[in-house]
């Protein structure tokens, strides 16, 4: 969920059963070792860097 970006921190905190967001986030960092924003974000790199395709002649398009 965090990845798609479709809902905010608090939103998918409340759908994934936790009544306070400021928890989840402790919850998560703990677990993952990054915050819930940080862990978005290195999904929206990944997803911008696998949409880049390289071309034969080494070039790089999207």
């Amino acid at each position: 969920m965090l990845k798609e970006g479709e809902h905010s921190i608090t939103e998918i905190a409340d759908m994934t059963g936790f009544c306070d967001a400021k928890y989840f986030r402790e919850v998560f960092r703990k677990h993952f070792g990054v915050s819930p924003s940080e862990y978005r974000g290195k999904g929206t790199a990944e997803k911008e860097n696998s949409d880049l395709k390289q071309d034969n002649d080494g070039s790089v398009s999207k």
